[in-house]
Formats: C-alpha cells, sequence, structure tokens
C-alpha cells in the first residue's frame, strides 16, 4: 500500500502557520499599543506588522505554487517487509526518508486534536523502539491503514513469542 499524503500535509501544516502568526501579529499590535512603541521609538507599528502579514502571505503563496512536488515526494509505504515514510520540507529541496522493517513495529497511536478534527486529519504515530514515524492520515484512509497496522502488530506478536520459545 503506498499512499501520497503531500497536499494534505502542506495545507494542513501551512494553514497552521499561517493562523498562528496572524494571531501573534494581533498580539504584537496589542502590545505595541500599550507599551507607546511608537512614541519612543518613532516607527509607525503597523508598517512593521504589515510587513510581517505580507511575509507570511507570500511564503504560503511559495507553497501553494510549489505544492505539486510536495504530493508526489511526501507519502507512506507498507510493504511485505519495510514501512516506509518519505516527506519534503523547506520548499520541496530537502527530503527525508525512513524505513522501518515490519517486525520492529511495536506499536500506534491515532490523535485528533480540535483543529485536525474541522479537517478530518488524524495524525499518526508508530513506534519502532528505536524512532517514531510520525505523519497524517485523511478520514477515508485512517481504516484501512487502521487494519494494516492490528494486522502487522498481530504478526509481530507472534513471531516475537514463536521467536523466544
Amino acid at each position: 500500500m503506498r499512499k501520497y499524503i503531500g497536499r494534505l500535509y502542506v495545507d494542513y501544516f501551512f494553514f497552521n502557520v499561517w493562523a498562528i502568526s496572524i494571531i501573534c501579529v494581533v498580539l504584537a499590535s496589542v502590545i505595541f499599543k500599550f507599551t507607546g512603541f511608537e512614541e519612543v521609538f518613532g516607527v509607525d507599528t503597523y508598517v512593521i506588522l504589515w510587513v510581517i502579514l505580507g511575509l507570511v502571505f507570500l511564503n504560503h503563496v511559495i507553497v501553494v505554487i510549489l505544492r505539486d512536488k510536495y504530493e508526489y515526494n511526501t507519502f507512506f509505504e507498507i510493504t511485505d517487509e519495510h514501512f516506509k515514510l518519505a516527506s519534503t520540507s523547506m520548499y520541496t529541496f530537502f527530503k527525508l526518508e525512513k524505513a522501518a522493517p515490519l517486525r520492529n513495529i511495536l506499536d500506534y497511536t491515532i490523535k485528533q486534536n480540535v483543529l485536525s478534527e474541522k479537517f478530518n486529519i488524524y495524525k499518526v504515530s508508530i513506534n519502532t523502539g528505536s524512532e517514531k514515524l510520525s505523519f497524517y492520515v485523511s478520514k477515508k484512509d485512517i481504516e484501512k491503514l487502521e487494519n494494516l497496522l492490528l494486522t502487522i502488530l498481530e504478526k509481530n506478536l507472534n513471531y516475537r513469542r514463536y521467536k523466544d520459545e
């Protein structure tokens, strides 16, 4: 099973960055207003805040333009022997690939927070003992993935049980 999750990852991750940036700009404007920043330094705070908002918006536009490259470079794959996770960052210039043997998978967790519930997105974390693989999955794919992970964990339990005997 190979599933491309790049578009989902980009949309959700950068929406969070955008929302947090706007909240920080609003808080900064309130702090600047109450501390009298404009009278002390002689610089209009709204110019600074608009430049910050413009940079955040420009960042998001660049990501949307390059989103297609993310889509095919960010995926998870379950083969007969390995679980492979590949993700890109920094505008698709850096690619990180992790692979773990299926027999090393110890457990998994599936979480949702308030924001991810609105978008029907789940965060899956797989513990392999030496590292943790984390990625986002849409609601339509979570049932199939969970069934596969349960099957893998059952095989691992039987493997360890017979290996110790």
